[in-house]
């Protein structure tokens, strides 16, 4: 089964595609990429998706992406059961958030595919 991860940054966003664990094939965009990304989930077809945001995904994306995978959606403001002590909260981007629940309580990863 393949897998798609998305990582919208502020300058970049980021996308790979993984065959269990191991990766197939990775990409980075100064933009989000969109009609990039298009083609490429054509090509893989992946049957999950997660996306992390630090700024608005592309609407146009994230309904390409709900119509073609099972997609998880993880913006920045994302209110979760932990208590986030970064000097300034509304700063930490959400793949560092994703990577702290990712990582569990016992350090292995808490998240599978």
């Amino acid at each position: 089964m393949i897998n798609l991860a998305i990582d919208i940054g502020n300058s970049r966003t980021k996308i790979a595609f993984f065959e269990n664990a191991a990766l197939i094939e990775a990409h980075s965009y100064r933009n989000q990429a969109t009609a990039e990304l298009k083609g490429l989930v054509d090509k893989y077809t992946p049957a999950k998706a997660v996306l992390s945001s630090v700024v608005e995904p592309d609407p146009a994306l994230l309904a390409y992406l709900e119509q073609h995978t099972n997609l998880s959606y993880f913006p920045g403001s994302l209110r979760l059961p932990l208590e986030n002590k970064y000097h300034s909260p509304a700063t930490l981007g959400a793949d560092r958030l994703a990577a702290v629940i990712g990582a569990g309580p016992t350090g292995k990863t808490a998240i599978a595919w």
